[in-house]
């Protein structure tokens, strides 16, 4: 339900026709904010049958003369809903300049729908209110401690990993070139670990030798 205020800020155009001189007289006192914002509690929206049936609530009632001055017709279709729905109650007055006037009361059904309704307006006014303060959850920075932490955890790891790089070239370097490093065979050794026969010294000896010394040994016929 609008408040008392919001009620009667929405009919600019129908209080100002109060302004008009001698409007007072023939329309009789404006309706009231409290009245309009019951009305709209009791389910009419803000419109011309609205302001009608508020008018209808003031004391002297609303004429069909005072109907057509403000709206430019009579409106009494949700004012009569209201009635037989037994949240209004009419009002028997005098007729005014041979016209008959409408009064109409809130009857107790007619209030109960009314402090439902501001209830119900209430609570959703106050969900807004609390969803519009709600604030994120925003995940907090990490401490200058803890950051300085990781940074240096992590730069631990690059220096391990640089580290092993290095350790692992340094001993393939220091491996052998089967190539270049590998040890000259012995002609003369086998490589089972028997000797494969005199070497070329030896032999070179054994030659000169059997040159400069005589054979004494073999026949007199073989000399």
């Amino acid at each position: 339900m609008s408040n008392a205020n919001d009620a009667s800020s929405l009919y600019p155009v129908f209080f100002k026709k109060w302004q008009t001189a001698g409007m007072l007289k023939l329309l009789g006192p404006k309706p009231t904010s409290d009245q309009l914002a019951k009305v709209h509690a009791l389910g009419p929206r803000p419109g011309k049958q609205a302001f009608i049936i508020a008018m209808a609530l003031r004391d002297c009632g609303v004429t069909p003369a005072q109907m057509v001055l403000i709206t430019g017709t009579k409106h009494l279709n949700q004012m009569g809903d209201l009635t037989t729905d037994a949240y209004l109650r009419e009002v028997l007055m005098p007729q005014v300049d041979s016209m008959k006037c409408y009064k109409r009361e809130i009857t107790p059904k007619g209030m109960q729908r009314i402090e439902r309704t501001i209830k119900a307006e209430a609570a959703t006014v106050a969900a807004g209110e609390a969803e519009a303060v709600k604030v994120p959850k925003v995940k907090a920075a990490a401490s200058p401690n803890k950051a300085a932490r990781k940074a240096a955890k992590k730069a631990k790891a690059i220096a391990a990993t640089v580290a092993a790089d290095k350790a692992k070239k340094a001993a393939e370097a220091s491996l052998p070139n089967p190539f270049t490093d590998a040890p000259m065979l012995n002609p003369a050794v086998n490589t089972d670990g028997g000797a494969l026969g005199p070497s070329n010294d030896a032999v070179r000896d054994l030659v000169e030798h059997a040159e400069t010394e005589h054979v004494t040994d073999l026949p007199e016929n073989q000399l």
